[in-house]
């Protein structure tokens, strides 16, 4: 009963954070066009950089590359945990302005994004792993909000499902494809600087 009342809870500060930005938008003075441009990020699970560029008034395709950590990862039948690296990801997401667009591109957009991670290209690992794969890739659809913080940095947030993710793995005995067996929640909370 507790469980359920907490998943309640949850579903409904999800629903209500976005309906609020939802109306924000809708009350938001359009302006003409997206600004291409680049934008440092600074994320909740990455650091990394993007480039935004303007196909029409209110669409954009966006590509990012980001550097995420791997927090905990175990060596193969060795229980202690060891820092995993920085694993080098690529995203290419198409957005659509449904708000207008601020200066800055402030507004609120729906986002269809892909990803690649390269897995096997860790950058500062604790230690080898017994990890056989090399990519991973994956689809998600979400809603996403930019909040203008002046004339250069920007406030940002996004939330999406993801299809389940496919995983590139290479062994001393077969290599192929898996899929993995659940949908994702995409969550992103940041800061961005334009330059």
């Amino acid at each position: 009963m507790k469980k359920n009342f907490l998943f309640f809870k949850k579903s409904l500060f999800l629903t209500a954070l976005l309906c609020l930005g939802i109306i924000r938008s809708a009350a938001q003075d359009a302006a003409p066009t997206v600004e291409s441009g680049w934008r440092a990020e600074l994320g909740l699970f990455y650091a990394g950089a993007s480039y935004e560029q303007r196909v029409a008034s209110r669409f954009s395709l966006v590509g990012h590359f980001d550097l995420h950590p791997e927090w905990g990862r175990m060596v193969y039948g060795n229980p202690n945990m060891k820092f995993g690296g920085f694993v080098p990801t690529f995203q290419l997401e198409a957005r659509w302005y449904y708000s207008g667009v601020r200066p800055g591109n402030s507004g609120g957009y729906l986002a269809l994004r892909s990803d690649l991670a390269w897995n096997n290209a860790r950058l500062f690992a604790a230690a080898k792993y017994d990890d056989y794969y090399v990519v991973s890739c994956g689809l998600d659809a979400g809603w996403g909000y930019n909040l203008s913080l002046g004339k250069q940095w920007t406030a940002f947030s996004y939330i999406g499902l993801g299809l389940p993710k496919w995983k590139f793995y290479r062994s001393p005995i077969v290599d192929g494809w898996e899929r993995g067996g659940n949908w994702n929640l995409v969550l992103d909370l940041g800061i961005g600087y334009r330059l």
